[in-house]
């Protein structure tokens, strides 16, 4: 995730950007330097080969023990992994990196406390890897909802600390809604990381287009409740097409798919439908709305999602006000989509999920419907009884459920209303034992918001959320990128998620499924 990136995660305030990589000694020679290599390209399974066959010689040395602990959790073998680093991480407590990567497998393993517990005995450092136990705890903490402890706890690291990392200055400021004291942290973030600074500038231009106000400014709903409706859109585009075989050229019309949509309204201007997207952790909209609404670019971004260009640029700008369905925010910052996106001529673009956290909702798409309720509703006053409850985890305001694929638990998905099917990730089918293509089926070409995707197509694949048991005919495998802060096996899309009622609380860490009646 690049810079520009991360900054759109900040800016949603209390959506937190994941920081990426943690402090690493230096890979040496001489069985270190192949295994290293290995790891950083991601060959875990040569990365381990390396590390065990060096280890069989010298079984005492730590740093051939650290990549093999990374390229376990690499492979998702977490708790092979637990079982290696958590005595290490005891009989060297001198080793911070053993610590780190202790608590790293307890918060893949869904321990959050345990986490917590193992990276706090590194704060009292000075160095990368005390801001890097700050910043992994207060994470971990807003994965389940904590965000009070997680600012206090990033508090308490930017007063102890002298030098705080960067990851700790953007926590700090995800956390921190009032426009002067996020200022103030930029001025200070900007001192700090002289490196970073163009990003810190764009923030600082973001900021003082808000004038004295809160980003994301959320007036109260007066009766407790609002029910905003959901829309099913789809459009159609005429793209050209080429023939090197056969020489010829045409038009081909491709289809978006179908797409649950909500109302909104920007700075007073019209109505626009948007794509409500809980795979999205930052407001778009289209050039078209820009213009109409005569937006001026305040600081260059990047976004990214599935498809060949990858990260693609654009620019903030600021909505004073953004009415979704009645809920208005103001000082909303957005990025622009590229002006060659496909499938965007009536849409007005993308409003992430995790905007209404604040709130328990209930997504009821058979029904076309959003319904916002205070926090800590009862989902079974909502919903009755026979209710699935899911293991989840908030990542960069993206919702990841545990999923079971074949015979393989305790795999994380990402819970993506924006996306009309389920996909695997073609970088994990193999180890999965996911057979691609039959032979039956052709490769399958889709368009994500960066562009088309090339997917192939495996058959019968059997998919567990909690108690759900699916029998999947069909299901899409497709790179999805290493961009998620975990391991991430795939996206549950909208062929299943359509046959479910979804019951979400975020700050009092709930989600839930309730079938729909058939």
């Amino acid at each position: 995730m690049g810079g520009r990136v991360a900054l759109a995660l900040m800016l949603l305030g209390g959506v937190v950007p994941w920081s990426q990589e943690a402090p690493k000694k230096p890979v040496e020679p001489p069985a270190l330097v192949s295994a290293g290599r290995a790891l950083e390209r991601g060959a875990y399974p040569e990365a381990l080969g390396e590390a065990e066959g060096a280890l069989a010689k010298n079984p005492q040395d730590l740093r051939l023990q650290v990549v093999k602990v990374r390229a376990l959790m690499g492979l998702g073998r977490t708790m092979e992994a637990v079982r290696l680093v958590v005595p290490l991480s005891g009989q060297h407590p001198e080793e911070p990196e053993l610590r780190y990567l202790a608590g790293q497998c307890a918060f893949e393993m869904d321990m959050v406390p345990q986490a917590v517990a193992m990276w706090s005995a590194l704060y009292g450092r000075q160095d990368g890897w005390a801001s890097e136990a700050y910043a992994r705890s207060a994470q971990a903490l807003l994965a389940q909802g904590q965000e009070a402890k997680a600012r206090e706890l990033i508090g308490q690291a930017l007063e102890k600390l002298k030098q705080p990392a960067p990851a700790v200055f953007r926590l700090a400021l995800s956390l921190t809604p009032e426009a002067k004291s996020c200022r103030e942290l930029v001025a200070r973030a900007a001192a700090a990381d002289p490196a970073g600074r163009s990003d810190w500038e764009a923030l600082e231009q973001i900021y003082a287009a808000a004038g004295g106000g809160r980003l994301f400014e959320e007036a109260p709903i007066e009766r407790g409740t609002l029910e905003i409706p959901l829309k099913e859109k789809t459009e159609r585009v005429d793209l050209p097409a080429w023939s090197e075989d056969t020489k010829w050229s045409s038009t081909v019309s491709f289809s978006s798919g179908s797409r649950v949509t909500v109302p909104a309204v920007a700075d007073g201007g019209k109505k626009e439908w948007m794509l409500l997207d809980s795979g999205a952790n930052v407001v778009l909209i289209t050039a078209r709305l820009a213009r109409e609404l005569h937006l001026s670019p305040i600081a260059s971004a990047e976004y990214a999602g599935l498809g060949y260009r990858g990260a693609v640029s654009s620019n903030w700008v600021l909505l004073k006000s953004l009415s979704v369905g009645g809920l208005l925010f103001q000082n909303v910052p957005a990025m622009v989509l590229d002006k060659d996106t496909d499938f965007w001529s009536e849409l007005g673009g993308i409003v992430p999920l995790s905007l209404f956290r604040r709130h328990a909702l209930l997504y009821d798409r058979r029904h076309g419907k959003l319904v916002l309720y205070p926090s800590g509703t009862d989902p079974a006053s909502v919903l009755g009884d026979k209710l699935y409850p899911q293991k989840s985890l908030w990542l960069n305001g993206m919702p990841m459920v545990l999923t079971r694929i074949l015979d393989r638990g305790d795999l994380r998905f990402l819970l993506d209303t924006g996306a009309t099917s389920t996909y695997i990730a073609a970088e994990h089918a193999a180890e999965l034992g996911v057979k691609v293509n039959s032979g039956k089926y052709k490769a399958q070409h889709g368009r994500g918001i960066s562009g088309m995707f090339l997917s192939g197509t495996a058959e019968r694949v059997d998919l567990s959320l909690g108690a759900i048991q699916l029998q999947m005919p069909v299901v899409q495998v497709t790179e999805i990128g290493e961009s998620y802060p975990v391991q991430c096996y795939g996206l549950i899309g909208r062929d299943v998620l359509d046959n479910f009622l979804l019951f979400v609380d975020y700050p009092r860490d709930v989600l839930v499924f309730k079938a729909y009646d058939r």
